[in-house]
């Protein structure tokens, strides 16, 4: 039993207490003296003693003497105090009733001796926390109560019931309990009035807080940050009655997060981010009750809600609208200034009289991500290897801030892991391998990517032209940004390149070894899941493989690609008409995609017109000379090939193969001799040569084979 009063470390908290507890002494002594036959009962199960006991002796006052005049000091202490009760009645503009509803509110919280007094006083052992009709009672001792302030509480619109007091348990919205409510208080105000940093439930699985105290300075944006905490000060004016709503819009990861957190430093106010995927994924009642919670704390702590996630995908749109309506509303007339982040500008037939300020965040420039590679990297606690260039990093990998910091993480984690002192190239390929996962799977195959420079056997001129292809990549940065081309280059920024040539000659292996000197990973288009008979249909493929290709850092390879980027045609029935339209589309994609395309055929005639114009570079992958042919014969063979008697430079001579035909008769060899257990001699590979100039309908001549 709480016999006497322990200190709580709040001065001003104990003498309100003390001064509550004069008013229930005085509010039991009247009680007694009215009707003391009626007051003898109520002992049975809360007895008298316990009561005057946990009122610890407190005299009465006179009615609306006393305890007005005690209040007034109270109050004027108030007014000068930071203590969390202070505050809490600053917040909410408290007049002299709601003050004590407040306190009758809090008292249980802090003493359980208040749950006997107010059974006692009610009579009733079953409500232990106070009810409206006995604070309009006690305040009735204080001073006279006015009807209006009395129906205040009544109104479930007003922030005292928005924000502080806690609904009638198991009510509906519309609730109208009267005198006969129970007075509690929310968790975000018992939180607040016990000055605990941390979010309440279920705001922790749904929100993020972005902390005030956190200042940072823009990487890029600089005129968009500035522009919003602009606006974000005027609608923060306490003499501002309207709500702002501030919308930062632009693709996942490009920095909304950021410069959320550059408000709250530049505003002094926290940000508490909703994501509105993880909101709108709870029951509907628990999404209600989340969603005021969150309207609660932000209100309570002066904090900014941020709707996060403002796109409701995987919902209808009807949905979406539905959803999206019913949060703008929610949060309009609760906050001063609100924050809206999505992909996509607002519709605006959620409602026309938003104070709306749009700002769009677009995809960092080149410039832009080796700035964030360069600020996340010194960021980390393994330093980047002094072969790994930032700029070269940019100009290879199309990410966002956010994407930047995710891939230096994984990369961290690998160095660490290893046990090495820096972060390498290969770190970083698999960070971005890992992080950007491609969406690709359904439309494409994944090429290995374990061939280099020296696998590729192809003529000089072939190799010296793939090379400046590679300086293209390399130096993007400097000619489309340090020297200003991309406002020559609205579009078009990507790199394409068709390799053609004879069938065998290496097309594909060169599409290999240019992913992996970038350390890309490269994806075989499968042309039998984009194409469709049905029309409109390979249009919509198309733009969903690009749409993942953008996303993934991927290298694009259409094989067979003159089936997809044939000639247009005259216009002679329905099927041309709509071949010309795929053909069209297709190249208008492929020139607007930032990344890198690579295309093989055996035929460059086939292709259209228009897409020799877009192509940044068209490579022919000839049949292999005498000399290519004499290396690719040596390398071939494994060194432990056991060749025995076989004269290499004569098949490279006499017999002209493309390098893949030349690997088939290898093979083919070595397993003639593995079957008669002997070594790879010269009739095997004379044989081999036989049965690969039958695939090909060739006619070889007995007397080629001496």
């Amino acid at each position: 039993m709480e016999e006497n009063r322990q200190s709580s470390g709040y001065p001003l908290l104990e003498d309100y207490l003390a001064w509550l507890d004069g008013l229930c002494s005085t509010c039991l002594s009247i009680q007694q003296a009215q009707c003391p036959e009626a007051f003898q009962g109520r002992g049975v199960v809360v007895p008298e003693s316990q009561v005057m006991l946990a009122l610890s002796g407190q005299a009465p006052l006179e009615p609306q003497y006393g305890y007005l005049e005690q209040l007034r000091r109270l109050q004027a202490r108030a007014a000068q105090s930071q203590e969390p009760l202070a505050l809490l009645f600053r917040r909410l503009e408290a007049g002299d009733f709601q003050q004590l509803t407040l306190l009758l509110a809090l008292a249980p919280e802090v003493n359980r001796k208040y749950e006997r007094v107010f059974a006692y006083l009610q009579d009733d052992v079953q409500q232990r926390r106070a009810t409206l009709g006995l604070a309009a009672d006690l305040f009735g001792l204080v001073d006279t109560l006015e009807e209006p302030a009395l129906f205040a509480l009544c109104d479930q619109r007003h922030p005292i019931n928005r924000f502080v007091l806690a609904p009638p348990e198991g009510e509906r919205p519309g609730w109208a309990q009267g005198l006969s409510r129970p007075l509690a208080l929310r968790q975000t105000a018992l939180l607040f009035a016990a000055q605990t940093p941390q979010l309440p439930d279920p705001l922790p699985s749904i929100g993020t807080l972005l902390p005030a105290g956190r200042l940072v300075q823009p990487l890029t944006h600089r005129d968009l940050c500035r522009q919003a905490a602009v606006f974000a000060a005027h609608f923060l004016q306490e003499d501002q009655p309207e709500t702002g709503l501030l919308q930062i819009y632009g693709p996942e990861y490009t920095g909304r997060r950021f410069l959320l957190q550059y408000l709250a430093g530049e505003t002094g106010r926290d940000v508490l981010c909703i994501d509105c995927e993880r909101l709108t994924a709870l029951p509907e009642t628990e999404r209600t009750q989340a969603l005021e919670t969150a309207l609660s704390w932000c209100w309570l702590n002066r904090a900014i809600p941020a709707l996060y996630r403002f796109d409701f995908r995987g919902y209808s749109k009807r949905e979406g609208l539905a959803l999206g309506s019913w949060l703008l509303e929610s949060v309009q007339g609760a906050v001063p200034l609100m924050a809206l982040c999505g992909e996509h500008p607002l519709d605006m037939r959620y409602d026309q009289g938003l104070r709306l300020f749009s700002l769009h965040i677009p995809p960092c420039t080149i410039g832009e991500q080796r700035a964030f590679w360069q600020h996340f990297a010194r960021e980390s606690s393994l330093p980047l290897e002094q072969s790994v260039d930032p700029v070269h990093l940019a100009s290879v990998y199309s990410l966002a801030p956010g994407q930047i910091r995710q891939v230096l993480s994984i990369a961290e984690m690998e160095g660490i892991a290893r046990g090495a002192e820096h972060i390498t190239a290969a770190d970083i390929s698999q960070g971005v391998r890992l992080l950007c996962s491609p969406r690709l799977s359904e439309l494409t195959q994944p090429l290995t990517t374990s061939f280099g420079w020296e696998d590729l056997m192809l003529e000089q001129e072939t190799v010296a032209l793939l090379q400046k292809l590679c300086d293209r990549i390399r130096y993007r940065w400097q000619v489309n940004e340090g020297w200003g081309f991309d406002r020559k280059l609205p579009y078009g920024k990507g790199v394409s390149v068709l390799l053609y040539g004879p069938p065998g000659t290496g097309k594909t292996m060169t599409a290999q070894v240019l992913a992996r000197e970038f350390g890309l990973d490269a994806y075989r288009v499968d042309l039998s899941q984009v194409m469709d008979k049905y029309i409109g249909e390979t249009e919509k493929k198309l733009a969903e493989l690009f749409d993942a290709a953008k996303d993934s850092n991927a290298i694009l390879f259409f094989d067979e690609a003159d089936a997809l980027f044939a000639k247009r045609t005259e216009v002679s029935d329905a099927k041309d008409k709509y071949a010309n339209v795929e053909t069209a589309y297709l190249l208008q994609r492929m020139e607007a995609h930032n990344g890198i395309c690579i295309l093989a055929s055996n035929v460059a005639q086939n292709f259209d017109d228009a897409f020799k114009r877009r192509i940044s570079y068209m490579v022919h992958i000839a049949m292999p000379s005498i000399e290519t042919r004499t290396r690719i014969w040596h390398n071939v063979f494994p060194k432990a090939a056991p060749l025995q008697g076989v004269n290499l430079d004569f098949f490279a001579q006499r017999f002209e193969l493309s390098g893949s035909s030349i690997k088939n008769v290898a093979v083919g060899a070595a397993f003639l001799a593995a079957a008669q257990g002997s070594p790879i001699t010269r009739e095997h590979l004379a044989q081999a040569v036989r049965d690969e100039y039958k695939k090909t309908g060739r006619v070889l001549m007995e007397h080629e084979l001496y």
